[in-house]
Formats: structure tokens, C-alpha cells, sequence
């Protein structure tokens, strides 16, 4: 076949995965296409982003993905893991096969989500005298991020285990 689609019987033929972390450059997307590439195919996929978060997409790619036989798919699926930003992209694709290179109709928009940057409270009550352990330090009002909250407590730079009691 000279051409190549998303497969449009499955709903969610583009997905996304966001990045783990504000202002992080790990989410991906999958395309799902219509059917599995022939031995004489090869496929060229440009992603194009909106830096300005103006609706304007650049003319130059972001990134593209050249020279994509059928051993770099998944059956009919092909993944760009783990080197996206957040933002909106535009994914376009072309397919080359017996000197004919064809690119995709239309180009389609996908969005890169991310979490909200992680902020807190800390909350201190002052030990009424060295060594009486009366003190207390709160950590209050947790939000943003992905949710898999860990804490390291430091003392002069190096982690130490909270004393027993202690949640």
C-alpha cells in the first residue's frame, strides 16, 4: 500500500504519557496504525511542538524518527518513550516504500500533560530545651506532583532515620 493511517477503529489510536515530574522531559506517546509495515516499508515520523503555547506549531521538527522498519514497532504500535516534555505536539508521518514516499494527510495534535509543581507548608514548634525532645516539624497542605510522596530527613547534609514514634 503507498500510505498508512492510524487505525480509526480504535478509539484511542494516540496515547500519551505524561511526565512524572514538573517540568520533566520523560512522557511518551504510542500510534497505534492501521496495519503493520512490509518488508520493503520504511516510516519517517516528525513531531512538531507549540513552544510558544501560542497554537502555533514550529515549522522545524522537535524530533523525527527516520528510517523506522517493522522490528522498531510493536505489531502495529510504535512508541516514543521517555523524551517529551509537556506541551502540545503535532505528529505527521510519511511512509516509503519502492521509491515512493508519501506523507500522512493531516498532521494530528497531542498533548504531553504534567504534574502540578509539588508545594507544602512546614509547620515548626521549637524544642523548649536541648536534648528534651519536644519539638515538632509538620509537613502540611501536600499537593502537586504524581502522588508517590517519600521524605528524607538530613541533618548537616547527611540522612538519618527518625527517631522511634516518629510519623
Amino acid at each position: 500500500s503507498c500510505s498508512i493511517e492510524l487505525d480509526p477503529n480504535i478509539q484511542d489510536n494516540l496515547l500519551t504519557s505524561g511526565v512524572k515530574c514538573s517540568d520533566g522531559s520523560d512522557g511518551g506517546v504510542t500510534a497505534i496504525f492501521e496495519r503493520e509495515l512490509q518488508n520493503d516499508e520504511s516510516l519517517t515520523i516528525n513531531l512538531t511542538k507549540d513552544l510558544n503555547e501560542d497554537g502555533v506549531f514550529d515549522e522545524d521538527p522537535f524530533a523525527e524518527f527516520d528510517g523506522l522498519t517493522s522490528s522498531d514497532f510493536e505489531g502495529t504500535s510504535y512508541t516514543i518513550e521517555n523524551q517529551l516534555k509537556s506541551g502540545d505536539y503535532q505528529m505527521e508521518w510519511g511512509l516509503s516504500s519502492n521509491n515512493n514516499f508519501v506523507w500522512s494527510e493531516e498532521p494530528v495534535e497531542f498533548y504531553i500533560p504534567e504534574p502540578q509543581p509539588i508545594t507544602f507548608n512546614l509547620n515548626k514548634i521549637e524544642p523548649t530545651c536541648s536534648g528534651i525532645p519536644d519539638g515538632e516539624i509538620t509537613v502540611a497542605n501536600l499537593n502537586g506532583g504524581n502522588g508517590d510522596y517519600a521524605f528524607d530527613w538530613k541533618r548537616n547534609g547527611e540522612s538519618f532515620a527518625l527517631p522511634e514514634g516518629s510519623t
